[in-house]
């Protein structure tokens, strides 16, 4: 239960942080607004000491509460809670202190905000330089621009940001999907991060054992038809159980010694006759070797 709550409110904090920094890297006027706004609830404070006290407690409080969001390490955020704390009550707090001190708290977030930004911008251009390289190199310049495009287009559930929608379109390259398809294996990709709840690496390999099925055998389904099959199927099986037979088994649909329907079913069977993971994988594998001593003797 814990367990769960915490994967959920990770998910949430996630999903706002894309939020969020979408909105500042596309208007970051709203977040110098936002700043202006909080230096002028801090200068407020500065009248007296007591609010001054009462406002760095609660943002030192908030600080704490991100600090442990962030590392999950409750004895490391009480010591700086407490470290901050104390630091507040032993200073004397007079409006010269008051706004000192205000004033090098926002000009450090300002500054924060941008080289964070320019590291950014940074990051997703080097993976994107590396994508339309690859995809590419005599048309680098058109290749980079529609990437560029690609990166920019928001997706559905906000469970990717720019850099790791940077990061994915770099492994499509990888994995040679069509400069054409790449938009939609994006947001493929990101449905899988969301409903198998994989991290994004997770996500791109079952992507790419997608792909490999797609461009392999004589299944007339795109990608996103496999997903809905795969989906629409509700296996008896949690998504780490499923990935974990499919990693060892994807052989057999690639080689097209089963459809996927006739795995799906297989594997949905399987598990209502009492198999666990591994029995499943070693009944997938022998359906593999009888299919392929049948290939020997037909050959013969």
């Amino acid at each position: 239960m814990a367990e769960g709550i915490g994967k959920s409110l990770k998910q949430v904090i996630v999903a706002f942080k894309n939020v969020l920094g979408r909105l500042i890297r596309q208007h970051p006027v709203i977040f110098l607004t936002f700043m202006a706004i909080i230096t002028y609830g801090l200068i407020m404070f500065t009248k007296s000491e007591q609010r001054m006290t009462f406002g760095l407690c609660i943002l030192i409080s908030f600080v704490s509460i991100l600090i442990y969001t962030r590392n999950k390490n409750y004895a490391e955020t009480l010591l700086s809670f407490m470290l901050g704390v104390l630091t507040i009550f032993t200073i004397k707090w007079d409006t010269y202190t008051s706004r000192l001190f205000i004033g090098f708290y926002v000009a450090v977030n300002i500054i924060i905000f941008f080289l964070t930004s320019i590291r950014l911008a940074m990051k997703v251009e080097t993976e994107l330089t590396a994508a339309a390289s690859y995809i590419d190199l005599n048309n680098f310049k058109n290749t980079y621009k529609k990437l560029q495009r690609i990166s920019k287009v928001d997706t559905q559930y906000n469970a990717l940001g720019g850099i790791e929608r940077a990061e994915t379109i770099k492994h499509l390259a990888y994995t040679k999907v069509p400069i054409e398809e790449i938009e939609e294996s994006v947001r493929n990709i990101e449905l899988i991060k969301v409903v198998f709840q994989t991290d994004l690496k997770e996500s791109c390999d079952f992507f790419k054992t997608l792909f490999y099925i797609k461009e392999r055998t004589d299944s007339y389904f795109s990608i996103t038809n496999l997903l809905d099959l795969i989906v629409a199927k509700r296996l008896p099986l949690t998504p780490e159980e499923f990935l974990t037979i499919l990693n060892q088994t994807k052989k057999v649909i690639i080689n097209n010694v089963l459809t996927i329907d006739m795995y799906l079913n297989l594997i949905d069977e399987s598990v209502f006759d009492g198999e666990d993971v591994d029995g499943i994988i070693n009944r997938i594998k022998k359906e593999m070797a009888v299919a392929n001593n049948s290939n020997r003797c037909t050959t013969k």
